[in-house]
């Protein structure tokens, strides 16, 4: 009797091998679009990884308008934050070029977090007019490592070298404002110094408005969250942002950062979608406080799966 059953499905399938051929190569191609995807998101994965350790990308963000740098110890009252390192931050014009072009200048001092990773050139030197400019405004504007751009600080027009080319996780996809909506690096970018030569173009030496911090091992955002309306007052809005890769979200919604991180999580999410069939549980964002969740490597935007 199975002898039967087997000559009449073989039989079967003959006459019917179109239409088996055709299962076949249905099947076939979903495995393929699968291993791709998962290839494809295995990789974006670990290349974040990569970029974030390369960078020694920050755990979280907190911003003011200007605070002498000893006020770090503010945020290290709260619990779960064991190490904050203070920066300034500016929005400077450059002279020279065609159109309102801008850069979102950002301090470094070596040794500490998010460090520019560098695709080429080196690092700007302590205390020099050295900067590294970002990679989408030194291709549409066709700069290297030796040339010279000039900013406007105060009114006066301040000659910076350019000695690299590179970017942090926080800096990837650069806007103004949320009323754009796709970044312009001709006219818009990131770029780096060293805190002593910015605070020396501005000012402000022993000031910062920004402040990057790092959280303890095995700490949660949530009681950091919780932490930092005691610390700052209930009811307060208080300058938090937890990043996920300017990294993690802002209280305020024009930060240019949120695109970055944004960007880079809808993608993700997306093939973990198209891999899985679903998405990643969403993740409980900040409230009042200002303060955005992110994920376990920091970056700058609300929580976008």
């Amino acid at each position: 009797m199975t002898k039967l059953l087997w000559k009449k499905m073989i039989r079967d399938m003959k006459r019917s091998r179109a239409a088996y051929l055709l299962c076949i190569l249905i099947v076939a191609i979903g495995f393929c679009g699968f291993t791709v995807l998962e290839l494809c998101y295995d990789n974006l994965v670990e290349s974040r990884d990569l970029f974030f350790s390369q960078s020694d990308f920050c755990d979280g963000f907190a911003e003011v308008t200007d605070s002498p740098v000893s006020e770090a110890g503010i945020l290290n009252m709260i619990p779960g934050i064991y190490a904050v390192e203070p920066r300034l931050v500016k929005d400077v014009r450059v002279y020279g070029f065609d159109g309102d072009v801008e850069l979102h200048l950002a301090s470094w001092t070596d040794g500490k977090m998010n460090r520019p990773v560098l695709s080429r050139g080196s690092l700007p030197a302590e205390g020099k007019r050295e900067i590294v400019i970002g990679d989408g405004m030194a291709k549409a504007r066709n700069l290297n490592p030796g040339d010279t751009v000039e900013i406007i600080v105060g009114g006066k027009r301040i000659p910076m070298e350019i000695t690299g080319i590179g970017l942090t996780p926080e800096n990837i996809y650069m806007i103004r404002n949320m009323n754009e909506l796709f970044p312009s690096p001709a006219v818009y970018d990131a770029a780096f110094t060293s805190y002593r030569t910015l605070a020396q173009l501005y000012g402000q030496e022993g000031h910062a408005n920004s402040f990057l911090f790092r959280m303890a091992p095995g700490s949660m955002w949530e009681d950091v969250r919780r932490g930092s309306v005691s610390v700052f007052g209930c009811g307060r809005s208080d300058p938090l942002y937890h990043p996920e890769p300017h990294g993690g979200a802002a209280a305020d919604p024009d930060r240019n950062a949120d695109g970055s991180r944004d960007s880079f999580e809808k993608d993700t999410a997306s093939l973990y979608g198209l891999r899985c069939g679903d998405r990643p549980g969403r993740r409980s964002g900040g409230g009042n406080a200002g303060i955005f969740h992110g994920g376990p490597h920091g970056g700058i935007l609300p929580d976008v799966f």
